[in-house]
């Protein structure tokens, strides 16, 4: 988040695309929690976002970066592998796991305080090579 604040990104997290309009650079979002708009009006008017309905929202772009929902695969997040919050359970120190410590994790499965992106990986990777004995 301190990324994001840094450079003003604006961040949607519960918007799910539904239909991109590239000739006239428009998208149009279906709010996965359609009830935030009840209270407030949190449609963002600096970059044109506008709310039609209870979960439709359409906003103009120049540059449109979208990100996949993220969660650990099934295999993990149904076993005994993870935290609380379904993530695989490591130490964010050594990328070992809390409880087997012959498994490891890294990227999207790893419960980190970090991105789930490549670059975050390209930091990990070498932690994980210091501590495999």
């Amino acid at each position: 988040m301190e990324v994001i604040n840094r450079y003003g990104i604006k961040f949607k997290p519960s918007y799910t695309p539904i239909k991109i309009d590239a000739d006239k650079k428009i998208i149009t979002f279906k709010s996965l929690e359609p009830s935030e708009n009840k209270c407030i009006i949190n449609a963002d008017e600096s970059i044109g976002e506008v709310i039609s309905g209870t979960s439709n929202i359409e906003m103009p772009f120049d540059f449109l970066h979208l990100a996949p929902p993220q969660e650990a695969p099934a295999f993990v997040k149904n076993s005994t592998l993870v935290n609380e919050a379904g993530w695989l359970d490591v130490d964010i120190q050594t990328l070992q796991h809390l409880k087997y410590k012959n498994i490891f994790g890294i990227g999207d499965v790893a419960g980190l305080p970090t991105a789930k992106t490549g670059a975050a990986i390209r930091k990990q990777v070498p932690i994980i090579v210091e501590h495999i004995e």
